[in-house]
């Protein structure tokens, strides 16, 4: 079982397309974000000074922006640089919600699958990537919007990527 790793504070509020880490004696390291956008993919990695490195990937039904997450959608969490079979915890902020736990392999890699669940305020959220490093705890911050999917009901959690083919419909 990984063991969750959580921050004592609430981690700084990260605007929609930021992205910063701090080390254990709270130390801002140096993060750089590429992002590669497709009308099918979003793709943003974080490269910290650290040594560690996050990939996260999503699938939108419609591209805003890099840093616009679906609620009801999944994004897969990558990363790499980590201590070998330590934790990795994902958390969602403003209000402090855990998104999932993962363990870091052999070589301190990990992948998470981490659902956006439905109920979250729509807005600008902080995603927080906790976890252990050769030189202390590693806290990635990325600055995220959550919106509805394109097509969905709101208040219904009804996502056009996960509904049927629809409809044939006979008006006579």
């Amino acid at each position: 079982t990984p063991t969750t790793i959580a921050s004592t504070t609430a981690p700084q509020t990260q605007t929609p397309g930021s992205a910063s880490a701090v080390n254990s004696s709270g130390e801002v390291i140096s993060s750089i974000v590429d992002q590669v956008v497709t009308t099918e993919r979003v793709v943003f990695t974080i490269r910290n000074s650290d040594g560690t490195s996050l990939t996260i990937t999503h699938e939108p039904t419609r591209v805003q922006s890099a840093f616009d997450v679906e609620v009801g959608s999944t994004i897969t969490v990558s990363g790499t640089g980590y201590e070998p079979s330590t934790g990795i915890t994902v958390w969602l902020y403003s209000s402090p919600k855990r998104l999932g736990v993962s363990t870091t392999a052999n070589r301190g890699q990990f992948d998470a699958e981490i659902l956006i669940p439905t109920g979250v305020d729509l807005g600008n959220h902080t995603l927080s990537i906790d976890g252990t490093t050769a030189r202390g705890t590693s806290n990635t911050r990325i600055g995220i919007t959550i919106d509805l999917p394109a097509f969905a009901v709101p208040g219904t959690g009804s996502n056009p990527r996960n509904s049927a083919k629809c409809c044939n419909i006979n008006l006579s």
